[in-house]
């Protein structure tokens, strides 16, 4: 089978005019254009490339590699708009459409969303959506608190950020938790903190307990050498002053420091913190 929306490695069986034609096991054939070919590749080789429809709705195969497969969540940004829909740049020569019903509100030229790609069974189209919450299968959550997992920002709440975690779930990041703006489509790793009955998923942007206090430790340490063996923060020091330097929360801070107190590595002085 030849996939769409997909990775797929095939076999170059013949050349033509307009590019090489690829196949699969079962003897199915797609057209790579010229422009995605090379000189070196010969009649046999194993390819891999994304299939995808072109303008005309054929199925066509390019070595580009795009932002977002089928199933998949990315953040996009709008490059055009259409009275039927808005079109999203996912890396590719012909961009993605996200109908007008799949968009929760009018979506804007410039704009990042970040969008699930799907295949229309009725047109066997690609096609993108927003409403994000009907492909989210938190019904049937694989997740252990403590876990690290890869997270897309989508939502900016004013309880926190909803994420996408795993490309399945979805969870939250609360704001008094993060000390940096997060942007839309951004991906990074988290932490599972807590999964609740309801099948709702709490994240934190930091490592969670004991191997969260010994990586703020070395940050600490690393700050200490890099600004000539002091930093100007005491028990004193507000939690804003604490996060602007070192992007934790004051109690992290100070539950390190007492670690590197304990190593006796630091010696806590009234005006701050200074290496011994």
């Amino acid at each position: 089978m030849i996939y769409l929306g997909q990775k797929n490695t095939l076999t170059i069986l013949r050349a033509s005019a307009v590019g090489l034609y690829l196949t699969d096991d079962e003897q199915n054939d797609i057209l790579l254009p010229n422009k995605f070919t090379t000189p070196e590749q010969k009649i046999g080789d194993k390819i891999d490339v994304f299939v995808y429809t072109d303008s005309e709705d054929r199925p066509v195969a390019t070595t580009q590699e795009p932002k977002i497969k089928l199933n998949q969540f990315a953040g996009l940004r709008v490059v055009d708009i259409a009275p039927f829909g808005a079109f999203l740049d996912w890396g590719l020569d012909k961009d993605l459409l996200v109908p007008a019903k799949e968009q929760v509100e009018p979506m804007k030229v410039g704009e990042t969303h970040v969008v699930y790609l799907y295949l229309d069974e009725e047109t066997d189209r690609l096609a993108a959506s927003a409403k994000l919450n009907k492909f989210f299968v938190n019904e049937h959550l694989d997740l252990k608190v403590g876990e690290e997992v890869d997270i897309v920002i989508y939502e900016d709440h004013f309880l926190g950020y909803f994420a996408v975690i795993n490309d399945a779930y979805k969870g939250l990041i609360y704001k008094n938790e993060v000390y940096r703006d997060l942007e839309i489509g951004e991906r990074m790793k988290a932490w599972i903190k807590k999964v609740k009955p309801t099948n709702e998923v709490d994240l934190s942007i930091q490592k969670i307990g004991f191997q969260r206090l010994e990586e703020v430790k070395d940050v600490l340490y690393d700050y200490l050498k890099a600004h000539n063996g002091f930093i100007a923060l005491t028990d004193d020091s507000s939690p804003d002053e604490i996060a602007d330097a070192l992007q934790v929360s004051k109690k992290t801070f100070k539950k390190s420091l007492g670690m590197l107190y304990k190593k006796r590595l630091v010696r806590i002085e009234k005006d701050g913190v200074y290496l011994v």
